[in-house]
């Protein structure tokens, strides 16, 4: 699965940061790594929010990932 990280900003100008494919609390680290990156330009992202997805979010997402990389490489099914 790619590393994916999706910023989303809300109406009240908040932004939610969601990290994908990064196995294990791996993401925790990324997301550090990424709010001392931000810090560096000026912007202030807060992990105070920070919680892992269930497991069967990460299963679901990686189902999603398998059947895309299988329908670009394998045969397409009618």
């Amino acid at each position: 699965m790619p590393r994916e990280i999706v910023f989303k900003v809300r109406r009240d100008g908040g932004i939610e940061t969601e990290l994908s494919g990064f196995p294990g609390e791996e993401c925790i680290s990324e997301a550090e790594k990424l709010q001392r990156l931000l810090a560096g330009l000026g912007l202030k992202l807060e992990l105070a929010d920070f919680a892992l997805k269930p497991p069967e979010m990460i299963a679901a997402e990686l189902g999603r990932e398998e059947r895309r990389a299988a329908g670009r490489s394998g045969p397409r099914e009618v």
